[in-house]
């Protein structure tokens, strides 16, 4: 079986699948699914997306910025 660039299953036999990519800022996104092929529709949509420049989705709410919790005054 071909291997696809981008989609991966993260624990092998698990069913669960995952996607990897970069914005048109050079930043990785991974992304879950729960199907093989819904994992490949979603890397083509979303590399997509980078391609035309489109703004990708935010997971802000779900991962914070450790970087708003850091306090630089002494």
């Amino acid at each position: 079986m071909k291997e696809r660039c981008g989609v991966f299953e993260k624990v092998p036999e698990s069913g669960v699948w995952w996607i990897v990519y970069y914005d048109q800022f050079g930043k990785r996104h991974r992304e879950k699914a729960e199907t093989k092929s819904a994992a490949i529709t979603l890397y083509g949509k979303r590399k997509q997306q980078a391609l035309e420049g489109k703004k990708l989705p935010s997971y802000s709410a779900d991962h914070p910025s450790i970087s708003g919790s850091c306090s630089t005054t002494r």
